[in-house]
C-alpha cells in the first residue's frame, strides 16, 4: 500500500522536496511513502518539523521522535522554533491561524534556501471534511465553501485516506508515530468540528 500512495506523475528525479513531519501517524505514513519512492526514483528529501512551542515537554518530545528518527535513516532534517503566542498577539488571530501562517512561512523560507521545489503535506480525507465546514461555518456559505487544494508546488497524497485508512497502514507497514494530545482538546475549533 505505501508505494501507491504517491502517484508517479507528482514525482521525478529532478525534484528537491521539502515534507512536513510533525511524528504524528499521517505524516509519518506520508515519510515512509516518500522513503520507498525515493528508492525507486532518487530525488532529494527533506524534513521539516516545526515546533510551535503550545504543548511543553510533549511538543519537544515529538520533535525529538523526529529528529532521532531522521537521524537513524540518515536523512536531511531541519527542526524549526516557531513563537506562535507572539504572533498571535501582534496581528490578533486566533492560536491556529497563527500555528498555520508561522508553519506555512517556515516552510516557504526552507524551500526558498535549499531550492526545494516541492512541498508535501500529510492532510487527509478527515482535514479536507473540517476545512470545508469551518468555511462554511465562517460564513463562506455553500458556494464559497471550498477544501484543501492541491498545487505543483504544495502536494496532499493522502486527501483521498481517511484518518482510519492512514493508522491501518502504519499498523500494516509498522510505522512508528506519537500522538498529539491536543488532537482530543474541543477548545481547538477544529478538533470541535
Amino acid at each position: 500500500m505505501l508505494e501507491h500512495l504517491i502517484e508517479d506523475s507528482v514525482i521525478s528525479k529532478d525534484d528537491r522536496i521539502a515534507v512536513g513531519v510533525s511524528g504524528g501517524a499521517d505524516s509519518m505514513v506520508l515519510l515512509w511513502a516518500l522513503l520507498d519512492k525515493q528508492k525507486q526514483v532518487g530525488f532529494y528529501l527533506k524534513v521539516v518539523n516545526v515546533n510551535h512551542h503550545l504543548r511543553g515537554e510533549e511538543g519537544d518530545s515529538d520533535t525529538k521522535f523526529v529528529k532521532d528518527f531522521c537521524e537513524k535513516k540518515k536523512i536531511p532534517c531541519e527542526i524549526v522554533d516557531v513563537d506562535v503566542k507572539t504572533l498571535k498577539v501582534d496581528k490578533k488571530l486566533t492560536l491556529e491561524e497563527s500555528a498555520r501562517i508561522a508553519r506555512y512561512d517556515a516552510f516557504a523560507k526552507i524551500m526558498k534556501a535549499d531550492k526545494l521545489n516541492k512541498l508535501f503535506l500529510a492532510h487527509h480525507k478527515n482535514d479536507q471534511v473540517e476545512t470545508i465546514l469551518m468555511h462554511i461555518f465562517r460564513g463562506s456559505g455553500v458556494s464559497g465553501a471550498s477544501g484543501i487544494k492541491q498545487s505543483d508546488y504544495v502536494v496532499r497524497p493522502l486527501l483521498n485516506l481517511d484518518k482510519n485508512e492512514i493508522l491501518k497502514i502504519a499498523s500494516e507497514h509498522g510505522v512508528k508515530f506519537v500522538t498529539d494530545s491536543s488532537n482530543a482538546d474541543n477548545t481547538f475549533s477544529r478538533n470541535y468540528v
